[in-house]
């Protein structure tokens, strides 16, 4: 897995007009706007720990027998394990 800050990541308004993404240590990003726009990204930046952690512990887990699953869900695992790899540096 490569190495990144790890979570949890959360908002932290610092302004009246804008917000940062932060951990207990370190400001992730900074400067957003107080748009709804930018609250969205906000969101979607500060679960990115929680999302990639969530996808990993998915297609690892132990029991899963893809000659059972239906195509539609080796898609959607297929799909996961791309996200993970493009988290981790891998093809964009």
């Amino acid at each position: 897995m490569s190495t990144h800050t790890p979570g949890p990541w959360r908002i932290a308004p610092h302004s009246k007009w804008l917000l940062k993404i932060e951990t207990a240590d370190r400001v992730i990003c900074d400067g957003f706007s107080g748009s709804h726009e930018d609250y969205a990204n906000a969101r979607l930046i500060a679960a990115a720990p929680d999302l990639l952690a969530a996808l990993a512990r998915l297609v690892e887990s132990p029991g899963v027998n893809e000659d059972m699953l239906s195509p539609e869900t080796i898609a959607a695992a297929d799909a996961a394990r791309a996200a993970i790899a493009k988290a981790q540096g891998g093809a964009l």
